[in-house]
């Protein structure tokens, strides 16, 4: 069984939380509460391959605690809202933020909430994604097919490109030694 550590990351509002919603249950998350420090759910991306993914808060009060769930990451979905100029710009801020605690971590940054009007001209997306160290682009809506296109790319990514020894993380592996110190749980 393939274990992978995948979490969110984004300024608040940005629709994390309905992204994870809609990949995890299929279902379509609007008006959600903002996330207080992170949220945690358990992803079957295929038969042999399950992820937890942390949906960190956005919020600059909580960017302090952040390094506590994307540490050891296999791959961080950075997103922005495409109706939202300061969210865009903030990805760079994010990104050097997670290489202080996580170098070599694999990004794919999603454009959501494309069913609404955008406002950033795409000299301005360009110019933020050349100054991201990313593994590729995506864009999203939780109300058309666009998350289903967004869940080949993640396993095609995680699979492609973290090895088995990337797959190790403290979560996983503080689960192993707890089943083994506690056999009810396993």
């Amino acid at each position: 069984m393939n274990k992978f550590k995948l979490c969110i990351i984004g300024d608040s509002g940005v629709g994390k939380t309905s992204i994870v919603e809609k990949l995890v249950n299929d279902k379509i998350a609007v008006n959600t509460e903002t996330t207080i420090g992170a949220m945690f759910s358990f992803y079957k991306l295929s038969d042999d391959t399950i992820c937890n993914i942390y949906d960190t808060a956005g919020q600059e009060r909580y960017r302090s605690i952040a390094p506590l769930f994307y540490r050891n990451a296999n791959l961080i979905l950075l997103v922005y809202d495409v109706t939202n100029k300061k969210s865009l710009d903030s990805l760079v801020k994010w990104q050097s933020d997670i290489y202080k605690t996580n170098e070599s971590t694999k990004y794919i940054v999603i454009g959501n909430k494309i069913d609404k009007k955008r406002v950033i001209e795409k000299q301005d997306l360009d110019a933020v994604l050349d100054k991201l160290d990313k593994l590729c682009y995506v864009e999203t809506s939780i109300f058309d097919d666009s998350i289903e296109k967004l869940k080949k790319v993640i396993e095609e990514q995680l699979i492609d490109k973290c090895t088995p020894k990337e797959t190790q993380s403290y979560f996983w592996s503080s689960i192993d030694y707890l089943k083994s110190k506690n056999p009810c749980c396993s």
